[in-house]
């Protein structure tokens, strides 16, 4: 029997893309003459397009809103207490956030860090780590999007704590992922 292989829509979308860069290169290739420029031509109306890419930023002071408590340790910025949390404005088509788990993903189910991930003031995710990485979309788009994140760490502190490792981000922005202004205090969700 053959191995089944499933693919995200990123990888399709990759190996499309790169399906079509080698059947061009394998075509026959057709030089067509490069159209002449009036001088009153405005060349900045024919730019190209930026393409969109891959970015993957810490969630440090430079990137993200710290709110409460937290501590930086390596790669990570640990949410320690409850209510500590990180939040930033994003503009992309794809986020995913790396959330990393400390030793109580070893615990029973009700022993175990509890977070929340939300989307402009909504919860997408309502989760406790089970394992030391795991990867949380937060949100695939055709087209750009402009939106807020928060990660939040819900349990107590005595129970372990939340740590943020990258955020993921495909983007065509030079800075896609940004601190929010303190304002928005008033918006977070009260649990």
């Amino acid at each position: 029997m053959g191995r089944d292989f499933v693919l995200g829509r990123r990888q399709l979308c990759r190996l499309g893309a790169s399906a079509i860069v080698a059947a061009g290169l394998v075509g026959c290739a057709v030089e067509e003459p490069a159209p002449e420029l009036d001088s009153n031509d405005d060349v900045s109306e024919k730019a190209s397009p930026q393409v969109s890419q891959e970015s993957r930023v810490r969630a440090t002071e430079e990137y993200v809103r710290i709110i409460g408590r937290t501590c930086q340790d390596a790669d990570v910025t640990w949410l320690p207490q409850s209510g500590s949390a990180i939040e930033f404005a994003v503009t992309g088509t794809y986020v995913a956030i790396e959330l990393v788990g400390d030793d109580s993903v070893h615990n029973g189910w009700d022993l175990r860090s509890r977070y929340a991930v939300l989307l402009d003031g909504e919860v997408i995710a309502d989760d406790t780590l089970s394992e030391s990485t795991r990867t949380v979309e937060v949100f695939s788009e055709e087209s750009k999007k402009d939106a807020v994140v928060e990660v939040i760490h819900l349990s107590e502190a005595s129970i372990g704590a939340v740590g943020v490792g990258e955020i993921i981000v495909e983007s065509d922005e030079p800075d896609p992922v940004r601190p929010t202004p303190k304002e928005r205090a008033e918006y977070r969700v009260h649990w």
